[in-house]
C-alpha cells in the first residue's frame, strides 16, 4: 500500500511540473495582453459545456486577467466563493484548484500598456463591488455569472472593439423549471472564441 501511495504521488507531481512546464514552454511573458482563461470540470461539462456552449463541449468557466511580472492574475466570478463577494482573484494555480479539473486553455488578445492599465482599474473597480453570482443567468439583474462578467469587462474596456451576441436556447423542460423560463439568452462559456482578437495560446486535457 505504501508503494502504490508513493507511485501515486510521484505521478501526481508529474503531472503538475508537467503543466508549468508547458505553460513556460507557451512564452506567456506579455504583460500588453489580455488574457481569457477557460477551465473544465467533470462534475459540470455535462451540464454545461455540451448543452449551453456555442462549440467548445470541455470548458465550464471563464476568467479573465492580465500579467503582473511573472504571475497571471485572474478575476472570475463563481458560485463556489467562500468570500464577501462572489468575485475571486486568484493566480493560475489557484484557478487550477478544482479536484475534478480535467481542461485548462489560455487566450490572448494583442492591447497596448494603456488598454491594459484601464482593464485594471476596471477590474479594481469591480473588486470593490459585493459581486453576487447569478443563478439565474439573466442579463441586467445587478448579478453576474461567470462568462458575462469576462463579456462586461470586455465591452466596457473598448466597446468599438468589443462587442459579443447573447446566445439564445430554448430550454428542455427539466431546465425551464429551474430557470423559471422557456427561452434563456445568456453568453455561453465560449462567447468570445469566435472573435477575430483572441487566439488559443495554451490547451491542456487530462486523461
Amino acid at each position: 500500500m505504501t508503494t502504490l501511495i508513493r507511485t501515486l504521488l510521484m505521478l501526481w507531481s508529474a503531472g503538475i511540473l508537467l503543466w508549468h512546464s508547458e505553460l513556460r514552454a507557451q512564452n506567456i511573458t506579455r504583460t500588453d495582453y489580455i488574457y481569457l482563461i477557460c477551465r473544465g470540470t467533470r462534475q459540470k461539462v455535462g451540464l454545461i459545456a455540451e448543452k449551453y456552449n456555442l462549440k467548445d463541449s470541455k470548458s465550464t468557466h471563464v476568467g479573465i486577467g492580465f500579467l503582473q511580472g511573472k504571475n497571471l492574475i485572474i478575476y472570475h466570478v463563481t458560485n463556489d466563493s467562500d468570500g464577501p463577494s462572489d468575485l475571486v482573484i486568484q493566480s493560475l494555480s489557484g484557478f487550477k484548484n478544482p479536484n475534478d479539473l480535467f481542461y485548462l486553455s489560455i487566450w490572448m488578445c494583442p492591447s497596448s500598456a494603456k488598454e491594459i492599465s484601464r482593464l485594471k482599474k476596471i477590474l479594481q473597480s469591480y473588486s470593490k463591488q459585493k459581486i453576487v453570482f447569478d443563478t439565474d443567468f439573466k442579463a441586467h439583474n445587478q448579478k453576474l455569472y461567470c462568462s458575462e462578467f469576462c463579456a462586461e469587462v470586455l465591452e466596457k474596456l473598448n466597446p468599438k472593439k468589443f462587442k459579443f451576441s447573447l446566445k439564445r436556447q430554448t430550454l428542455d423542460f427539466f431546465s425551464a423549471k429551474i430557470l423559471g423560463c422557456d427561452v434563456l439568452e445568456y453568453y455561453p462559456v465560449d462567447f468570445f472564441q469566435s472573435s477575430i482578437y483572441f487566439k488559443k495560446i495554451f490547451e491542456q486535457i487530462k486523461s
